[in-house]
C-alpha cells in the first residue's frame, strides 16, 4: 500500500499496530486479540509480539472475517549507546528467516538464563513440569493455556513454583526473578544494536518504527535530548516512524512529541501497546491508516487495504 493506494474511505479508518499475545508476554491468545480488534472496528491491526512474529494464514483469515487486515509485526529489543529502544517492524517482509533469527536473540538469551534457574530449582529437589510444558501452560485438567508461547518469564515460572514453595504466585515469581538476576548476562549482551535492527527490517522489505522512545526518561536512564539525538541518528539510518502516543506517554506532551517527529521527518504512530492486563485496550490510541500508508510508501512496502468483509457475530 503506497500513499496513493490509500483512498479517502480507507484513510479515515484506524489501526492499532502494537498488540501482544500469549505467544510472548501478553495475557490473551492471538485469537482473542483479533476478536478485540474486530470489536474495536479497526481497519488494520498487528500482533507485534516480542522477538518473533505471530502470523499465519488462519489468523489472517480470522481477522478478515471481522473486516480487519492482519499485518505481520514484531518488536525487537535493542540498545544504542547503553540506551534501550524497541524497534517495531511491519509488513510481510519481516517474515524473512534471517531477520526472525536475529530478532529472537534477546529472548533466546533470557530463556537460557531462566532455564538455568529451573535447572537449579530441580537440582534442589523442587518438583516442576518440563520447561516445554511450562511454556505451553500445561494444566492438571484441561488443554495447555498457551501452546505456542516462546518466552519464559518469572511470572510464568512462578505459577508452577508457588505450590512447591507453599507461597502465592507473586512471591514465587519474586524468587525466580532474584535467581534470574543473579544469572543473566549484561544488558549489552542481551540486546541487539538498534541501527542494525532498523537496517535489517528495511532490507527485509519491512517498515521500521521506534516504540515508546521516551519510556526510559521517567526512570532517568534517558533524557528528552538524548532520545531526540538518537532518533535523528535512526532517521538517517532508515527509520520510518516513531510512536508519539501510547500508554507509556503523558497525553499532555503528545503535541511536543508529534512536532519532534515532524522535525525529524518521521511518521507519527499511535498505539495501545496492548497486553490484556487492563492497562490499556485495543484501539485506545487510534492511528489513521493514512499514517501507515505514508510510512509504507517511504519504505516501498505494499499493504493492500481490502478484506473479505465482517463476520456476522462481530457486531
Amino acid at each position: 500500500m503506497t500513499r496513493s493506494a490509500c483512498d479517502d474511505t480507507a484513510c479515515q479508518a484506524t489501526c492499532d499496530l502494537h498488540l501482544h499475545s500469549t505467544n510472548s508476554d501478553g495475557l490473551m491468545s492471538p485469537e482473542e486479540v483479533i476478536e478485540r480488534a474486530g470489536r474495536a472496528s479497526l481497519r488494520v491491526m498487528s500482533i507485534s509480539d516480542h522477538s518473533r512474529t505471530t502470523y499465519d494464514s488462519e489468523l489472517e483469515a480470522m481477522a478478515a472475517g471481522y473486516g480487519v487486515i492482519l499485518l505481520p509485526g514484531i518488536e525487537i529489543s535493542t540498545m544504542h549507546h547503553d540506551r534501550k529502544y524497541h524497534v517495531l517492524g511491519y509488513g510481510h517482509g519481516i517474515l524473512d528467516a534471517e531477520l526472525q533469527e536475529f530478532a529472537f536473540r534477546p529472548t533466546a538469551i533470557k530463556n537460557e538464563a531462566y532455564g538455568r534457574v529451573l535447572a537449579g530449582l530441580r537440582a534442589a529437589g523442587t518438583q516442576l513440569p518440563a520447561t516445554e510444558d511450562i511454556l505451553a501452560g500445561v494444566q492438571e485438567d484441561g488443554p495447555p493455556l498457551h501452546p505456542r508461547k516462546w518466552m519464559l518469564s518469572a511470572t510464568l515460572i512462578g505459577r508452577y513454583l508457588a505450590r512447591p514453595l507453599g507461597v502465592d504466585p507473586v512471591q514465587a515469581a519474586a524468587v525466580v526473578k532474584d535467581r534470574y538476576n543473579a544469572l543473566k548476562n549484561s544488558e549489552r549482551d542481551r540486546y541487539v544494536p538498534t541501527g542494525r535492527a532498523i537496517a535489517m527490517v528495511r532490507n527485509a522489505g519491512g517498515i521500521p518504527v521506534i516504540a515508546h522512545p521516551f519510556w526510559e526518561c521517567h526512570s532517568g536512564r534517558n533524557t528528552w535530548d538524548g532520545v531526540v539525538d538518537d532518533l535523528r541518528t535512526f532517521s538517517a539510518e532508515g527509520l520510518a516512524g516513531v510512536e508519539v502516543s501510547s500508554r507509556h506517554d503523558s497525553p499532555a506532551d503528545e503535541d511536543r512529541r508529534r512536532e519532534t517527529a515532524h522535525q525529524l521527518r518521521l511518521v507519527p504512530f499511535r498505539s495501545s501497546d496492548f497486553h490484556g492486563n487492563g492497562k490499556t485496550e485495543v484501539g485506545q490510541f487510534p492511528m489513521p491508516v493514512e499514517h501507515l500508508a505514508e510510512a509504507a510508501g517511504r519504505c516501498g512496502v505494499d499493504i493492500p487495504l481490502h478484506t473479505s468483509g465482517k463476520a456476522e457475530d462481530s457486531a
